[in-house]
């Protein structure tokens, strides 16, 4: 059996009974600022090994890295701790040449405007790491948000404002891992979530809703990218993104593409509009070639005739290898796109690729499963997102979502889990369950609803629906690797015993 480490507190006695201790991370000295302190002034002093660690609070200032590669952690998370630019701009800038080994984890910055560069961030010429971020309510030009070539991963991009000028959330070359990017602006622009402006780009697992290009808008709701760059989109989901262009055409109210080498893979997009002269492309417009999507629920033709589809579910129809039915979601209405069971998109897509489980992709970002990770699609979200990663340094959450059927309506069900996979699993007479039983099995199954795992006993819905989480607070480790978690759920219905699929949930160092 593995040896356990300490996922909470309340828990260290029992899993220090059986888990190897994880090495600490090394660090010439961690600089602690409180919250009537300077967090410039830390990194000013901060020496090359450093951490600059800032404590929960408010903190009215714009920071520089001034070419240092280190780690500056809010370590409560961004909910708790607040980089306020105070209406000058950038709240943060890296300089020209920093790498992935600047960091900026944990906080939520806001509060910048600027009338010549971005609001909020700043990394032009640089390659810095934001992970674990909100970027809120910010005012600039050619990013509102953030401007440059950042690595951003389980991050928050809301609501900011790029005027006269394009990329709303978003400007530059950025890898986008596991964010959300939703309702930004821009006026008389382009790229009201992201504008892609040059480089080999890589967009995966990310949110892009509700966006907004106005006055006289042009191009791109979503996501908007340039003739010059190669861009990748994999397991997105673009919902609800709009184009009001005034007297100009509308195009590409999910994504626009002057990119011929742009390349997406396993999408869904719904419900995206086009408001113009005439509009073209409310999902997606432009030579790229889309494959295993969804696209339907916009305002005009759901592509461009230049956007080569293969295996996709269109609205209106493609011909070819594609389809034109309902995806049954399951509940599109309040921004739950995984597919149902019987949806018509389960094995449907490019039958020489596979999903997990090993059979045939299915179509859309979220692969069919009957225990899957919560889509931060809904505002109420934007401000809390939940991640299949989990930050060791800042603490997170993933939230779940029970999808039984209606033959386990009404039934009881029990989650627990398992820290060394699931294959093979285990069976008990004809149920199989897709985990490996440990010592994360027996504390998960032994302590019913645990502070790290709220909602893993109760009762499903009418529709064999139900809810858990896993929970890691910040501090409570320490690992130097990647830490893997997976989850089921067992439902005792009236028909039968059912075991759910499993779903993962990463610790990351």
């Amino acid at each position: 059996m593995n040896p356990p480490n300490r996922l909470s507190r309340s828990t260290s006695v029992w899993l220090a009974a059986g888990l190897a201790t994880f090495t600490v991370r090394a660090h010439a000295t961690d600089i602690i600022v409180p919250p009537t302190g300077s967090i410039a002034a830390a990194i000013r002093v901060a020496g090359p090994s450093d951490r600059v660690l800032v404590m929960p609070g408010t903190y009215v200032e714009q920071i520089d890295f001034a070419g240092k590669d280190i780690p500056v952690i809010g370590i409560q998370g961004a909910t708790k701790t607040i980089l306020d630019g105070g209406g000058a701009a950038p709240v943060v800038r890296f300089a020209s040449g920093q790498t992935a080994a600047a960091r900026l984890i944990g906080f939520t910055v806001t509060g910048g405007n600027s009338s010549t560069g971005p609001g909020g961030i700043l990394a032009s010429g640089a390659t810095p790491t934001v992970e674990d971020c909100i970027v809120t309510r910010n005012f600039g030009r050619f990013g509102g948000g953030i401007g440059g070539n950042p690595i951003l991963r389980r991050c928050s991009i809301h609501g900011n404002v790029a005027n006269v000028s394009n990329g709303g959330g978003i400007y530059g070359a950025p890898t986008i891992e596991s964010c959300v990017i939703a309702n930004n602006r821009v006026s008389r622009g382009s790229g009201a979530g992201v504008y892609v402006s040059t480089g080999n780009v890589s967009i995966t697992n990310s949110v892009f809703v509700e966006n907004f290009v106005v006055l006289t808008g042009r191009k791109g709701g979503g996501l908007y990218i340039s003739n010059t760059a190669n861009v990748v989109v994999q397991r997105c989901l673009f919902v609800r993104n709009h184009i009001a262009a005034g007297i100009y055409a509308a195009t590409g109210g999910g994504i626009f593409t002057a990119s011929a080498s742009t390349r997406v893979e396993s999408c869904t997009f719904f419900g995206n509009t086009l408001v113009g002269s005439s509009s073209d492309g409310a999902s997606i417009w432009g030579s790229a070639i889309v494959r295993d999507s969804i696209l339907r629920g916009g305002t005009a033709s759901e592509a461009s005739a230049s956007t080569v589809l293969t295996y996709c579910n269109v609205q209106g129809g493609a011909g070819g290898t594609n389809i034109d039915a309902d995806p049954s979601f399951v509940d599109a209405t309040n921004g739950d796109f995984h597919l149902d069971h019987g949806s018509v998109c389960v094995d449907r897509g490019d039958p020489a690729k596979k999903d997990l489980d090993g059979s045939r992709i299915d179509m859309g970002a979220f692969a069919f499963a009957t225990l899957y990770a919560r889509a931060n699609t809904e505002a109420v979200t934007w401000g809390a997102p939940a991640w299949s990663e989990v930050s060791s340094l800042v603490g997170g959450k993933q939230e779940l979502r029970i999808l039984m059927g209606p033959a386990a309506a009404g039934a009881i069900y029990v989650g627990t889990g398992s820290a060394s996979g699931t294959v093979p699993g285990f069976s008990f007479g004809s149920l199989h369950v897709p985990l490996n039983p440990d010592w994360y099995f027996l504390a998960t199954l032994g302590t019913p609803n645990a502070p790290w795992l709220p909602g893993a006993r109760g009762t499903l819905d009418a529709n064999g629906r139900g809810s858990m989480a896993f929970v890691l607070n910040s501090g409570v480790l320490a690992p130097t690797a990647p830490v893997p978690l997976d989850h089921a759920i067992v439902a005792f219905a009236s028909v039968a015993v059912l075991a759910s699929d499993a779903a993962r949930v990463v610790i990351q160092p």
